[in-house]
Parts: structure tokens; C-alpha cells; sequence
């Protein structure tokens, strides 16, 4: 049974009275000698780097590196990297349940075929309950899996599926276990790992990180352009990154 939980984080900002408010998510990654959190820009834009904790909160590296936000507007950013490289103490204070994700367990190349199906997973901020800071009450993990979208999706809604996974998402008619439901709400997800599924085994593999949820649809940047940065961030570990060879797309129906 995969548990994606324990490789992703809930991201909290502090209020004006220093109370944790829950709004994004992060993926932990380890590459080498060297570990990262991987989450949206927007995300760090908005203040959310601090991680819980068994007991109380830790505030994430001030070193972040981001992706530009052209014109310095953060919504036109259609990737929204942000990638934390992480000290000794950060590492410490992870909580053990948590573990980092392994290039082992990344896919690089995507090869979209229609019928594909993706998991989304992070933290909502509804859900999330805090009486006092050093204690977190409730912390809700969530998953929302759906098919990839159409490559005429993605050149209508502005996406490209070499950057981007885009999936369907109607929270009204969610499927689950062949019952259509109403799903959760995704917000405080951005950041989140996005999982490709093995049809045949129902493994995952890391594809991407979510970064927003635009109508009837759930929207992530590909795993391959977090792991880029890497080379100019530390040159030690760039021998490791595997380079995605998929430059066209594949189109075809899985049975």
C-alpha cells in the first residue's frame, strides 16, 4: 500500500499573535549527499515556511531558490519552483515519520498517454486545527487521483505537457471505488507531490509538484524542472540527476 504521507509536509506561515496558520504543502527529496523540500513559489512568496514539528514548529532555511516571477508577478510564474536546500538542523527536526523521496522514486519522463492517471497529495487547510502553538490538533492528509487531461486541454488552457501535469478534477463527480462522490477541496495542497501510478502494479513515482487548481482541473510542474536547479545549486550532485528524454509527446490509448 503506497503512503505517500510520509513524503510529504504541511507548510505553515505565522500570524501577527504567532499562531501557525496551515495554507501550503512540501515534498522532501533527497538527491546524493544533499536534501531538499521541494514547494510552490507562491507558496514561500506568501510566507509559508515553517514545518511541524513533533512538538512546535521549525522555520525552513532562509536560502530558497525560486523560479522568476516574470514581471514580478507571481501568477504569471507558470512553473513556481521553489526549492529549499536543507541544513543538519532542519534534517533533525523532521518528524520521524517523514522520510525523503529517492531519484529511485521519481519519473522523469512522463510520456503522457490518454487514460494515465495521476495522485494529488498535501495538506488542505480546511481540516487543519491549532489551540496552541506548540501542539497541532488535526492535520489532514489528503489524495485525489484523476486522469491525465487531453493534450487539446492543456494547449487550451495554456499548459504545456513538457512543463506540466494537468489532470481532471470535478470535485462533484469524484469517483471513488466506482462511486461518484464529492471530493475535498484541494486548497493548501500547492506544493504537494503529484504521483504517476503504475496501471499494472499501482506504484508511484514522483512526477511533479501541485501548485494550483484551476476550475474542473488540478495543475502541477513536472518533477524534471525542480530537479535542473539542482546542477547550479550544488555541481557535486549533477552527475545524479537523470535528464528526461521524452522531448515529444506520446498520444495513445491505454486499453
Amino acid at each position: 500500500m503506497f503512503d505517500g504521507e510520509k513524503y510529504v509536509t504541511p507548510l505553515y506561515r505565522m500570524d501577527k499573535d504567532g499562531v501557525p496558520e496551515l495554507g501550503a504543502s512540501g515534498v522532501w527529496l533527497a538527491v546524493g549527499h544533499r536534501r531538499f523540500l521541494l514547494t510552490a513559489a507562491h507558496a514561500i512568496d506568501d510566507g509559508f515556511r515553517w514545518f511541524p514539528q513533533q512538538q512546535g514548529f521549525r522555520k525552513l532555511p532562509d536560502f530558497v531558490f525560486l523560479s522568476t516571477a516574470p514581471q514580478g508577478n507571481r501568477n504569471l510564474d507558470n512553473i513556481d519552483v521553489a526549492i529549499v536546500p536543507l541544513g543538519a538542523v532542519e534534517i533533525a527536526a523532521m518528524h520521524p515519520k517523514h522520510q525523503f523521496v529517492t531519484l529511485a522514486e521519481v519519473a522523469v519522463n512522463l510520456d503522457h498517454h490518454l487514460g494515465d492517471r495521476y495522485e494529488f497529495t498535501g495538506f488542505p487547510y480546511r481540516g487543519a486545527t491549532v489551540i496552541h502553538w506548540r501542539r497541532l490538533i488535526t492535520q489532514r492528509y489528503v489524495s485525489i487521483t484523476d486522469r491525465i487531461a487531453t493534450l487539446r486541454e492543456y494547449q487550451v488552457r495554456g499548459y504545456s505537457p513538457l512543463a506540466h501535469v494537468l489532470i481532471r478534477y470535478i470535485r462533484r463527480k469524484m469517483l471513488r471505488d466506482g462511486i461518484q462522490i464529492t471530493g475535498p477541496e484541494p486548497h493548501g495542497m500547492s506544493g504537494g507531490g503529484i504521483w504517476k501510478i503504475d496501471l499494472l502494479t499501482g506504484d508511484r513515482k514522483l512526477a511533479g509538484i501541485a501548485t494550483e487548481n484551476p476550475s474542473q482541473y488540478l495543475v502541477g510542474t513536472r518533477i524534471a524542472l525542480f530537479l535542473e536547479p539542482l546542477r547550479t545549486i550544488d555541481p557535486t550532485i549533477s552527475t545524479l540527476i537523470p535528464k528526461p528524454t521524452d522531448l515529444g509527446v506520446a498520444v495513445a490509448r491505454i486499453p
